[in-house]
């Protein structure tokens, strides 16, 4: 079944898992990409022009390796944690205008008849959140539910949290 023209075809035992609650989606940072943040690279690049700082040795090691979690956990050594943090949420900041489709899919692909919505993102940004119909409960990190059987039944959860 295609939601949507050119995307991609979901099979029908994929929606009937998700129906029975037998399916939860996880979600990274591309579903934030359209809205117009910054790939998880782009995020790093921009974070340290944001700091004026340039990678230095392992820092530039790991860059190349695509280790970019690392990257961000050498540079919090070098300068603190706090500037590194910071700058993160400024570049994760949506525009008030961002366009929010692929959230809103996600969301509605992600909703059971009942309501339900069962999907968990890694993203640090408010997209699923602005994107959510008025009353879904969002849940904030670092609470993720332990996998296994009926504890996985809320409204949707969101791994962001503004640590300002």
């Amino acid at each position: 079944m295609r939601w949507i023209t050119g995307g991609p075809d979901l099979p029908p035992e994929l929606l009937q898992a998700l129906e029975d609650e037998q399916l939860v989606l996880f979600c990274g940072a591309g579903a934030s990409y359209p809205a117009g943040l910054p790939t998880f690279r782009g995020l790093v690049e921009k974070v340290y022009n944001q700091l004026n700082q340039t990678m230095q040795g392992l820092e530039n090691a790991e860059f190349e390796k695509r280790n970019y979690d690392r990257v961000f956990g050498l540079l919090e050594r070098r300068i603190g944690t706090s500037f590194v943090r910071h700058a993160v949420i400024d570049t994760l900041h949506l525009d008030p205008h961002a366009v929010l489709s692929t959230h809103e899919a996600l969301l509605t692909l992600a909703t059971t008849r009942n309501g339900v919505c069962r999907l968990i993102t890694t993203n640090f940004d408010r997209g699923f959140e602005f994107a959510a119909r008025p009353g879904t409960a969002i849940e904030a990190a670092p609470k993720l539910p332990v996998p296994k059987l009926g504890v996985w039944n809320f409204r949707c959860s969101s791994t962001w949290v503004d640590q300002r």
